[in-house]
């Protein structure tokens, strides 16, 4: 009898539960997974590629996220916490029963939405400052002016 290799899109982790401490390990590195997996350093076909660049914008979004529930104050604080909140929780159950990266891309459709919504006006902002700041170096802008030259 043969044993199969695992799929080419499988990110086998074993699941350590020899201590508390590899248990938590495991776990931790399993949610990692299935949060980024479709590192650059392991792209072997083009498909692979869709896998990183959705990783890397997952990261991005997750970041300025994070970044504008710290700034928030007040009631859309709490509000934002809430929806990262859920967004863990969601992800972190998906995350357990899921072991290759093709499972994972789907079953993150059903919470981008929420790293959407808190991500991309912390985004917007902070690649709006790096636009006028490259504009204003370029002498297309004059300080604090928001419109171009003619």
């Amino acid at each position: 009898m043969t044993l199969d290799p695992p799929a080419r899109t499988s990110y086998v982790i074993p699941f350590d539960t020899s201590s508390h401490f590899m248990l938590v390990l495991s776990v931790i590195k399993m949610y990692g997974y299935y949060l980024f997996y479709g590192f650059f350093w392991r792209l072997e076909k083009v498909v692979d590629v869709f896998a990183a660049m959705e990783a890397f914008l997952r990261l991005t979004l997750l970041y300025f996220s994070v970044l504008g529930w710290w700034r928030a104050v007040g009631l859309q604080r709490r509000l934002m916490g809430l929806m990262l909140v859920l967004y863990f929780s969601m992800s972190f159950l998906w995350a357990l029963g899921t072991t290759n990266y093709g499972t994972a891309t789907r079953h993150h459709m059903l919470t981008w939405w929420i790293i959407v919504i808190l991500g991309v006006p912390s985004l917007i902002t902070k690649l709006k400052h790096v636009w006028l700041g490259m504009l204003h170096r370029l002498g297309l802008i004059n300080q604090g002016a928001t419109q171009l030259k003619t």
